[in-house]
């Protein structure tokens, strides 16, 4: 990667990703985003997007790839990359070893301490996390509330294409100021008839539910959240966006990864 592209820049970067499941591949796509990272002039960065499988980042990678962009503002995340996105901004969960500050015990640095507005597409919230039993609801709630308790509030969240119902974003409403919610709910996705752009809803939570018969929803349908979106290519795919503002942006660089 030609650093001379990134280095110091306050002008847009787009980026994209491109890569096979093969571990080496995978292994050369973070070595090339932490390299990509540390080149930026992290305080002139006020705006990130990323989109990306959920298995390529992890909480700690979160943590110590992110944890120098003090001035970011807002942020864009798709899908269940949500999960460890959320876990790292969570202000309450333990240091890890290596992004700690301080002495022990004293509460470690606020990923993102100038965060005002997150941006979700594409998240299914009625969704657990593979690695655990926790809801992304959950996750997600959870994390804004934290960082209201330590004077790092959130002053927005937009859910765009998001599977969610109107009681989450009600408990949304009671933790942020601002919820800006396209009015889609939580819907079957797959590679049918159903998907995140057509028009086979599923109906509401309140919908689902009849007095007389209980949950109306037949308990063999299962959301599939390895599909968000049926144009992604086989392997790992991601876009990294990082500006001073939120302006058009240019055709982002491409860069593939293989087993090579």
């Amino acid at each position: 990667m030609n650093h001379s592209l990134v280095e110091g820049t306050h002008a847009p970067i787009a980026v994209r990703f491109l890569g096979d499941h093969y571990s080496h591949a995978r292994a050369k796509f973070r070595e090339t985003l932490g390299l990509l990272l540390a080149s930026l002039n992290k305080a002139h960065i006020k705006v990130l997007h990323f989109q990306l499988d959920a298995k390529e980042l992890s909480r700690s990678d979160w943590l110590n790839l992110f944890g120098a962009f003090t001035a970011v503002e807002t942020v864009s995340v798709s899908g269940m990359a949500v999960c460890p996105f959320m876990d790292a901004l969570d202000p309450r969960l333990p240091a890890d070893a290596e992004h700690r500050r301080g002495p022990p015990g004293r509460r470690r640095r606020v990923l993102f301490p100038n965060l005002r507005c997150i941006k979700l597409h594409l998240v299914p919230f009625l969704t657990a996390a593979v690695d655990d039993d926790v809801l992304v609801s959950r996750r997600v709630e959870t994390s804004v509330r934290n960082r209201r308790r330590v004077n790092t509030q959130l002053e927005e969240i937009e859910l765009r294409d998001c599977r969610v119902t109107q009681g989450i974003v009600d408990n949304l409403r009671d933790a942020v100021p601002r919820v800006m919610w396209d009015g889609v709910s939580a819907t079957l996705c797959s590679m049918g008839d159903y998907g995140p752009y057509s028009s086979n809803w599923m109906p509401d939570e309140e919908d689902m539910y009849d007095s007389d018969d209980g949950w109306a929803w037949d308990e063999h349908d299962e959301w599939n959240d390895d599909v968000l979106d049926p144009h992604v290519p086989a392997g790992f795919y991601g876009d990294l966006v990082a500006v001073t503002d939120p302006v058009d942006l240019p055709d982002p660089l491409e860069l593939e990864f293989d087993q090579y």
